[in-house]
């Protein structure tokens, strides 16, 4: 191939004596080429043959796992055709086998100029074609390295050892180029980039290494631009594409789905990117995982074609897909972690959830799901992971949910779920933390809430629950949490209460609890932080035996019917005393009816009534 690029890059050509001597016409370049190909053979003719790419790797020259330099002159250059025969060669190999963007290297100012400029004048490797595919594929395997490099700001990398500097897959000892992977020939088989600050867009060109199976470019705030469609017509050979935590926009190429047919993991989670799961999905027949987190798509979910692969992970989170459940996620028996919360679906849960019998993890927080939740629920006895947080549920909690003994957290959140808390949950001897706060509970916490002996974490507050079962008390070595305000517990506080010696957080505020404060609670919950009674009808005087909660660091009793002065041990937990309490409120203000306030506080931040009440 003889043909000159085109007219707007010629001056590239001409700036050199050589290369203008070998432009004179086509009867010298006839002679060059003839005169060139008989040079190569006579000092090529002493050398054992052993293979194109072989004896490029035993040239090269030996460099350190430095940066690259601003000039580069190798120590050890093979035997090439000269500069303008090598070059002319070279521009039409890349103007062949880069159809998308054929003349990007010719154009002054782009990354694609630069990395052929590198290839042609400045790479110690001086590879020339000799005829032979092997070559070729090793000119283009540079190029194309050097135009992600140059495309993504190569010189800025947090790590760039070894780039445009000796052999990009390592050379007898000598380190590769960082980031890149590759088989016994050669071939680069994995791109990988971690927060290395690559900033700019991702080449086209990255699609002529056609032999990547894994191309992972995560957590580079400043990558931006499109997938390019390349990837997807091209790199058929990939298994994991991971290209996450990026600024990266537009849609997913068609041709990822209609040609990665060996991918196995995608995961394009934490981007910008729009636009619909398209039913084309459905032929990604091996993938494993689709993670989508946190971007702008939209429309439905297509659950009859995922369900054509056996999808172990689906993350969907973060977006605003649409529309319904549809019963076809039933189909997919191999799911293990489904996460479809924060995005706009509508309907019910469907019953078919229960064929999912290997999940896992299942989140659908904050969408507008209804209805009950179906006691199909109960097969699910791998679960240990389950959020349906606000959403619309209504109905109460099936006594199936006994069944699923793996469960290790369980959050009903806000929703619209009443009735009883069943007896069954004390089945669920692994749940840690349940949480079913702001629904419509009524009724006692049942007794087997004892049963649950790994409990740290119980939030119920925001319901119509009445009374606290004494064998709270049997969860006292693990719960470390407790929320039961604005509920309509009444009578004393419970002594039970101060079994629970392992407390950080005890919220009881808003409720009808009467009579005085069990002065257990200073004696033997020395671990507490956070302690509110405020909003019931206790009595009597503030217990002195606070002063014993050296850890606390909020304290709020306000608005109930105590009297008399607060202990100065008390007073001396405040954080201007050298402790950490920071917040404490009491009724230490004169009341509304003219009267003194009831209780006298030296120390208190808040005192109600007032304001701030």
């Amino acid at each position: 191939h003889t043909e000159p690029p085109p007219a707007a890059d010629k001056g590239f050509f001409a700036d050199r004596k050589r290369r203008r001597l070998f432009l004179l016409g086509g009867g010298i370049l006839i002679v060059a080429v003839v005169l060139i190909v008989v040079g190569v053979v006579v000092v090529s003719g002493g050398k054992k043959d052993e293979g194109t790419l072989t004896n490029v790797q035993n040239e090269a020259p030996s460099v350190a796992e430095t940066a690259p330099p601003t000039t580069a002159t190798p120590t050890a250059t093979p035997t090439i055709a000269p500069t303008g025969v090598r070059e002319l060669q070279i521009g039409d190999l890349i103007r062949t086998r880069t159809s998308s963007t054929p003349d990007a290297a010719f154009t002054p100012g782009t990354p694609q100029r630069e990395a052929y400029e590198w290839l042609i004048d400045v790479d110690p490797l001086k590879l020339a074609r000799d005829g032979s595919a092997q070559m070729d594929d090793r000119i283009l395997q540079r190029y194309a390295l050097a135009c992600l490099y140059h495309a993504t700001g190569g010189s800025n990398w947090g790590n760039r050892n070894g780039w445009l500097v000796g052999d990009e897959c390592g050379y007898q000892g000598v380190q590769g180029w960082f980031g890149i992977g590759c088989n016994d020939w050669g071939e680069v088989r994995a791109i990988a980039f971690n927060d290395n600050n690559l900033v700019g867009e991702i080449p086209t060109e990255i699609a002529i290494l056609e032999k990547v199976e894994n191309l992972v470019l995560k957590n580079n705030k400043k990558l931006t631009g499109h997938i390019p469609d390349d990837i997807g017509s091209n790199m058929t050979e990939m298994r994991q594409l991971a290209l996450y935590n990026n600024d990266i926009t537009g849609t997913i190429p068609l041709t990822v789905f209609n040609h990665l047919e060996h991918l196995v993991y995608l995961n394009l989670q934490d981007n910008r990117m729009h636009g619909k799961l398209v039913p084309e999905v459905g032929n990604l027949r091996k993938l494993k995982k689709l993670i989508l987190f946190n971007n702008n798509f939209n429309g439905p979910l297509h659950a009859k074609q995922i369900a054509e692969a056996d999808l172990v992970y689906l993350g969907l989170s973060g977006n605003s897909f649409s529309g319904s459940i549809a019963h076809q996620i039933g189909n997919i028996p191999t799911l293990e972690y489904l996460y479809l919360d924060d995005n706009d679906f509508t309907g019910i849960i469907d019953t078919k959830i229960g064929l999912l019998t290997e999940l896992r993890s299942i989140n659908l927080d904050s969408n507008r799901l209804q209805g009950s939740i179906p006691t199909e629920m109960g097969n699910l006895v791998n679960l240990e992971y389950w959020s349906m947080r606000n959403n619309s549920l209504t109905g109460a909690l099936p006594t199936e949910v006994g069944n699923m003994v793996s469960l290790q957290t369980m959050n009903l959140a806000t929703n619209e779920i009443g009735g009883a808390i069943p007896t069954e949950v004390g089945n669920l001897k692994e749940l840690k933390n349940f949480y079913m706060f702001q629904n419509e509970l009524r009724g006692s916490i049942p007794d087997t809430i004892g049963n649950m002996d790994k409990l740290k974490v119980l939030f119920l507050s925001s319901n119509e629950l009445i009374s606290i079962p004494s064998s709270i008390s049997d969860v006292g070595d693990t719960l470390v949490e407790l929320y039961l305000s604005d509920n309509r517990l009444q009578g004393s506080i419970p002594q039970d209460i101060c079994d629970l010696v392992n407390l950080e957080v005890l919220f009881l505020d808003t409720n009808q609890l009467r009579s005085r404060v069990p002065p257990c609670i200073g004696n033997r919950l020395v671990d507490l932080r956070q302690l509110y009674l405020f909003n019931n009808l206790l009595t009597g005087q503030i217990p002195e035996e606070i002063k014993n909660l050296e850890k606390l660091s909020a304290l709020g009793l306000e608005n109930n019917q105590f009297n008399g002065e607060v202990d100065e041990g008390i007073c001396a937990l405040k954080n201007d005393m050298g402790g950490l309490l920071s917040e404490f409120w009491t009724d230490c203000a004169n009341r509304n009816d003219g009267l003194d306030a009831e209780v006298q506080c030296s120390c208190c931040d808040v005192c109600c009534p007032g304001a701030d009440c």
